[in-house]
């Protein structure tokens, strides 16, 4: 597992608002993953399906993200791979104000910023069609070249 697992225990014992926190569990011969259910799927998947979004709830979107972005950086995480898919919805009718809530998920490629140990590649992570250019080109160099392989890993 990542270090960010290792965070969450210690960290993220009462989860913000805006992350999506799944748990496993491991019993003899079954490993168990229990997770947050969002019925709304994703942003991507709202976007595609309806178009663009009125500017009110862009505002609301935005200022969700980035309180979940502000936890995770005060807890020294990186998440590094953020796109719409990796933003579900989660909608609650039971409540007047922002009966939707987004959830910051897939941390994947996410990172403790704390930690001394790097990339094996130390060139980044992410979806390759959401990586600047520069990003794609180095690791490539790197493949190519044999600088991005450690003995071991």
């Amino acid at each position: 597992m990542s270090n960010v697992m290792s965070c969450q225990p210690a960290q993220l014992t009462n989860p913000h608002d805006n992350i999506y926190l799944w748990h496993a569990a491991i019993n003899h011969s079954h490993f168990s993953i229990f997770m947050e259910y969002c019925p709304g799927g994703s942003l991507a998947h709202l976007l595609s399906d309806f178009g663009g979004l009125p500017e009110t709830v862009v505002q609301n979107f935005t200022r969700q993200l980035l309180l979940g972005l502000a936890f995770l950086h005060h807890c020294g995480v990186a998440h590094r791979d953020i796109k719409g898919a990796n933003v579900l919805i989660l909608e609650d009718t039971s409540k007047e104000k922002d009966p939707v809530t987004l959830k910051l998920a897939d941390f994947g490629c996410a990172r403790d910023v704390h930690s001394k140990k790097e990339d094996v590649d130390n060139v980044g992570r992410g979806t390759p069609s959401w990586m600047a250019p520069e990003v794609i080109r180095t690791r490539l160099e790197r493949t190519m070249t044999g600088r991005g392989q450690t003995s071991g890993a």
